[in-house]
């Protein structure tokens, strides 16, 4: 028994018994042509018989959909902002940017389509997508009313549904932007009325708007919002541009003005036409406390008027920092060379010796420390150096694994960052820091060389004395002469001695060797020579 076309769904075989069993395996949907008539796979199959013959059978089996694929939307959500109020204009964005929805199940070749109650679309099916085996569908608004412009926003939901059973769905949203008009713009943020005491009222510029815009509007008040709007005739879609006019009251200033309270930042004088004029200069952030809050100067201003009397004037100043100031350590490098390699003693020097950075900036109270990856300390912050100004700051180094001994040389790079100001970036300092660990005493000798004298007749041997404790044999002929030496620990003195003979003396009048004293110790065993 064999399939006689070929169908990548369908196998047939004959069991033990010589049943004709035949399988049909799940189809792909995603793959296959949706239809909307009942799906059947029909296929030939030729029969081998015992008398040679072969019996052709044909076989048609019925496919279930079982609809387990949801119908979706190709977008969550379809946005048009419209160029113009006319649905013309509006029908030719929807054609480049239509609404379309999927479903793979084979049996669903159409959709439904529904959309949320509005006064302007409803919505209908309007066909398959050409070379997408009827997966993919196209959704149609239709004008409630032909030729009406749209003038508002509109933001419904739109459903697809498919052609199962039970049906399943799926939602998007469609939102319709109308057009915007062009806002009227004023040419400065804000204008300044004068008001005098007698009664005489001056604008120095009359507010003035950029071009494309005609009318304006204004309510009477001290300090009031000028208006623009515009409105455009066809959607009746408006929209207005707003400046704030500040009109000041004045006092014809005669003698002149001083400051309350004397403020070394702060200058006021009047100039030639009475005018009042207040300058600020830049502070010095090195004498001046750090605060994390915003920096104001708040301060009271005498005016003498013409009238005699006196009018007090507060003015309050916000400062910018601009965080002009960076970070530095106050050291270029921290060493510490430790007399213990236990890690409360190292504590000990670093409290004598503390890492400290100094940052000027008056808004910056607090800095970052971090430090170079290493296997003993971490870095953090531990506060403001007393009688400061807010201005130097306190480092820590944190054990990683507390009581573990400093056995190893550190060397890392240690980094400060200030918290910088908006608009302008942190800034930031390096420096080292160096950990050496105890070092053991190293062995002196008393002299810088000591002699020793050698005489043909192997009678006389002069020897000197060493305070160094070595009792090792020391091979210190450095060319493989039959010469050794040997030092050995005598009553409180080192001894050195000649163990062999040297044959060939007569070729040289001295022979120079170096001898070594070895300080080890048995703790951290690091060691020391002489």
């Amino acid at each position: 028994v064999k399939v006689k076309d070929k169908n990548k769904y369908v196998t047939a075989k004959l069991d033990d018994d010589k049943n004709l069993i035949i399988t049909i395996s799940k189809v792909n949907e995603t793959t296959e042509i949706s239809k909307n008539s009942k799906f059947f796979y029909n296929f030939a199959i030729d029969l081998y018989c015992e008398d040679k013959s072969v019996v052709n059978m044909y076989v048609s089996v019925g496919l279930i959909d079982s609809n387990n694929h949801q119908p979706i939307f190709d977008k969550p959500k379809y946005t048009y902002n419209l160029i113009s109020t006319y649905m013309e204009d509006f029908k030719r964005q929807l054609f480049l940017n239509p609404i379309t929805a999927t479903d793979y199940d084979v049996t669903n070749a159409e959709l439904k389509f529904t959309i949320e109650t509005n006064k302007y679309f409803d919505i209908t099916y309007s066909g398959v997508v050409p070379g997408t085996l009827n997966k993919k569908h196209y959704a149609q608004l239709v004008p409630k009313i032909p030729g009406s412009i749209i003038n508002e926003k509109i933001e419904v939901s739109i459903i697809v549904t498919d052609m199962g059973n039970p049906p399943r769905r799926n939602v998007s949203k469609l939102v319709i932007n109308p057009p915007s008009p062009p806002m009227p713009i004023f040419i400065k943020p804000f204008y300044i009325g004068h008001y005098y005491k007698n009664s005489t009222f001056k604008m120095i510029e009359n507010p003035q708007l950029q071009e494309g815009t005609n009318y304006y509007e204004t309510s009477n008040y001290l300090v009031y919002e000028l208006k623009a709007t515009y409105r455009d005739k066809v959607t009746k879609l408006s929209s207005t541009g707003i400046v704030t006019i500040i009109v000041e009251l004045h006092h014809d200033l005669l003698h002149g003005a001083t400051i309350n309270d004397y403020n070394k930042y702060v200058h006021v004088e009047l100039n030639n036409i009475g005018n009042l004029i207040i300058t600020i200069l830049q502070i010095n952030e090195k004498t001046e406390i750090s605060k994390e809050c915003e920096y104001r100067y708040t301060f009271p201003i005498d005016l003498t008027c013409t009238d005699w009397s006196q009018v007090i004037m507060y003015t309050s100043v916000a400062l910018i920092d601009s965080n002009n100031h960076t970070p530095f350590f106050d050291k270029s490098r921290y060493t510490y060379n430790l007399i213990s390699t236990h890690m409360d003693v190292f504590k000990y020097q670093l409290s004598l010796n503390p890492i400290i950075a100094t940052d000027y900036d008056v808004t910056n109270t607090e800095l970052k420390f971090s430090i170079e990856e290493n296997k003993y300390f971490d870095i953090t912050y531990n506060g403001v150096v007393p009688n400061t100004l807010n201005k130097k700051h306190y480092a820590q180094l944190v054990p990683k694994l507390a009581g573990t001994p400093i056995t190893d040389k550190i060397e890392v790079v240690l980094t400060v960052t200030d918290n910088g100001v908006m608009g302008n970036p942190p800034r930031q300092n390096v420096s080292r820091l160096v950990i050496n660990p105890p070092s053991p005493p190293m062995p002196t000798f008393t002299k810088a060389f000591y002699e020793e004298h050698w005489y043909k007749n192997d009678v006389t041997h002069y020897r000197t004395s060493i305070a160094i404790i070595n009792d090792e044999l020391i091979p210190i002929s450095e060319n493989n002469e039959s010469c050794y030496f040997r030092g050995s620990f005598l009553n409180g003195e080192f001894i050195i001695e000649n163990v062999g003979w040297y044959q060939n003396f007569y070729e040289t009048n001295y022979l120079v060797y170096e001898l070594r004293a070895t300080y080890t110790n048995e703790i951290n065993q690091i060691s020391t020579t002489g």
